[in-house]
C-alpha cells in the first residue's frame, strides 16, 4: 500500500487555530452530544501538544497516542482524519451561529407558531417591545434583517384587537425603509463590491443584475445615511472609478465608523482599502507606503488584524515589511516584540526571528541579520524565499563574495526543485539571482555592463526586490 501523507487540511487547520479555538474545540469533542467517537478527542488532542515539527504531523506517531495497544491501520487512520475534519466543520459552523445568532428572533417566532405556543411567542414580543427603545450598536447588516422580523412579531402581536392593530399601523407605518430593505440594499452592495473587484483582478466585464437601480437606491437620502450603505458604496466606487479621492473616503469611514462594524464587515472594507495601496505601490506610487502604513496601524488599534486575540503571520509580515518601507525603525522594533507573542505558537519563533533579521538588515546590523536568519527554518517556503533572498543581499552588502556565491547556488537549487514554488515566483526569484549575480561582479569601470543592467532591471516585468537592485546600482551610476 501506497503511504499516503497525514493530512494537508488538517495541518492547516491545526496550524490555523488559535491556542483559544483549540481550547474550544476540545470541550466540543468531549461533549457526547456533537461527538461520540473518542477517537477524535485523542487525535485533537495529540495534534495539539507541543510537539517537535518533525514528530507533529507523524501518523504512527498519532496513532500510537490515540491507539496505544493496536497495530496501525492507514485505513481507519484515514476515515478518523476525515470524521475529525468533518467535526471541526461543525464546530466552526457551531461557534458562528452561537455568536451571532442569525435570524434568532425569526427561528423562536416560526417554531412557537407551528406548535401554538401562544404564551411563548406572546413573551417573547414582549421583551422586544420593553427594550425596543434602548440604544443598540449596529454590528452587523443582519441586525437590520433582525429588526425586520422583530417588527413582522410585534405586529402581529397588535392584530388580535382590529382597534389596536389600527393605532399601531398608524403609529408604525411610515414612508421610510424597513429593515429589510436596508439589509438588501447592504447585500447588493457587498455583491457588486465582489463582482467589480473580480473584474479588476481577471479582467472580466461583469455587471449585477439591478446595478443601477441599486446605485440610486443606495445614493438616496433615506439609505446613504446609513453606515454600511456609505461604506459599501465607496468601495464600489474605488473598484470602479480607482481614484485616489474614493480611497481617502474609504478611509475616513474606516476611521469615524470601525468600531461600530462587525468584524468580518469591517476586514471586508479594510481588505479592499489596504488593496488598493499595495495596487498603488506596484504601480510605482510609493507615497502609498505611507497610506498602507496609516491603514496598518489604525487596523491595529480596532483589532481587525487580530482574530481571537492571534495575529496571521502574513499580516505581521507585511505590516513590519511597510514599516520598514517607511523607515519606521523604532516602531517596527516594538511592533516585533510586543506582538511576537500574538503569533500562533506554531510559527512563532520563525516568524518572529525572520521578521527580527529584516529589522536589522533595514538598520545595517547585517551580522545579527545573518545570526537571526541561522535560526529561521528555511524548508518553510513562506519563509525560505525571503530568508534567503534577505541572507543573499547580507553577503552582498558585507562584500562577502565566496559566502555570497555558496547561498546564490543553494538559492538557485531551492527555487528549482521545489515544486510547490509558483511559477510566478519561480521566475521572479530567478531573475533576481541572475541580476544579484551581475551586480556583484559588477566593476565600475565597466559602463557598458553598468548600463546594460540597468535596462534589463527597468525593462524586467517579473522581478523580486527591484527597489533593492536598483537602490544598489545607483552607486555605479553616480560614479
Amino acid at each position: 500500500m501506497i503511504d499516503l501523507p497525514f493530512s494537508t487540511r488538517l495541518e492547516e487547520l491545526y496550524r490555523i487555530f488559535s491556542e483559544t479555538e483549540k481550547r474550544e474545540l476540545e470541550r466540543y469533542l468531549t461533549s457526547s452530544y456533537f461527538n461520540r467517537d473518542a477517537s477524535l478527542l485523542g487525535l485533537h488532542q495529540f495534534l495539539s501538544k507541543e510537539q517537535s515539527q518533525e514528530v507533529k504531523y507523524d501518523k504512527k506517531a498519532a496513532w500510537k497516542f490515540v491507539f496505544s495497544k493496536t497495530n496501525y491501520n492507514e485505513k481507519k487512520f484515514r476515515y478518523m482524519v476525515s470524521d475529525l475534519i468533518s467535526c471541526i466543520e461543525e464546530f466552526i459552523y457551531t461557534q458562528h451561529t452561537l455568536d451571532t445568532k442569525p435570524n434568532f428572533i425569526h427561528v423562536l417566532d416560526e417554531y412557537y407558531t407551528m406548535r401554538e405556543a401562544d404564551e411563548n411567542k406572546s413573551s417573547l414580543a414582549t421583551k422586544i417591545i420593553n427594550r425596543k427603545n434602548l440604544k443598540k450598536n449596529i454590528l452587523s447588516p443582519e441586525y437590520f434583517l433582525e429588526q425586520h422580523f422583530k417588527n413582522e412579531l410585534i405586529e402581529e402581536l397588535h392584530a388580535s384587537s382590529l382597534k389596536t392593530y389600527t393605532k399601531f399601523i398608524a403609529e408604525n407605518r411610515k414612508n421610510e425603509p424597513s429593515g429589510l430593505d436596508i439589509y438588501y440594499v447592504i447585500e447588493k452592495l457587498r455583491q457588486m463590491c465582489l463582482v467589480a473587484n473580480d473584474n479588476n483582478v481577471f479582467g472580466t466585464q461583469t455587471k449585477c443584475f439591478y446595478e443601477p437601480e441599486t446605485l440610486r437606491l443606495a445614493s438616496s437620502k433615506q439609505f446613504f445615511q446609513n453606515e454600511f450603505v456609505h461604506a459599501y458604496l465607496s468601495v464600489y466606487y474605488l473598484l470602479t472609478e480607482k481614484t485616489d479621492q474614493q480611497y481617502f473616503t474609504l478611509k475616513k469611514i474606516i476611521n469615524q465608523h470601525g468600531y461600530n462594524f462587525e468584524d468580518k464587515n469591517l476586514a471586508e472594507i479594510f481588505t479592499y482599502a489596504r488593496n488598493f495601496c499595495i495596487g498603488k505601490i506596484n504601480a510605482g506610487h510609493n507615497d502609498f507606503f505611507e497610506e498602507l502604513f496609516d491603514l496598518y496601524v489604525q487596523g491595529l488599534q480596532k483589532r481587525v488584524l487580530l482574530l481571537n486575540g492571534e495575529i496571521n503571520e502574513r499580516n505581521f509580515k507585511n505590516i513590519i515589511t511597510t514599516a520598514l518601507r517607511t523607515k519606521k525603525y523604532e516602531w517596527t522594533f516594538e511592533f516585533i516584540n510586543e506582538y511576537r507573542y500574538q503569533l500562533n505558537k506554531s510559527v512563532r519563533e520563525n516568524a518572529y526571528n525572520y521578521n527580527l533579521a529584516n529589522y536589522f538588515f533595514h538598520t545595517n546590523q547585517y551580522d545579527k541579520t545573518l545570526r537571526n536568519l541561522q535560526k529561521v527554518q528555511l524548508g518553510d517556503l513562506f519563509y525560505g524565499l525571503d530568508a534567503r533572498s534577505l541572507m543573499l543581499k547580507c553577503y552582498f552588502e558585507l562584500d562577502e563574495k565566496e559566502a555570497f556565491l555558496n547561498t546564490y547556488f543553494s538559492f538557485r537549487v531551492f527555487v528549482q526543485r521545489r515544486k510547490n514554488v509558483s511559477v510566478q515566483h519561480r521566475r521572479n526569484y530567478l531573475n533576481f539571482l541572475s541580476i544579484a549575480k551581475k551586480l556583484m561582479n559588477l566593476r565600475a569601470r565597466d559602463k557598458k555592463a553598468i548600463q546594460n543592467l540597468q535596462t534589463e532591471i527597468k525593462i524586467s516585468k517579473a522581478l523580486a526586490d527591484k527597489s533593492w537592485l536598483e537602490e544598489k546600482l545607483k552607486i555605479y551610476l553616480t560614479e
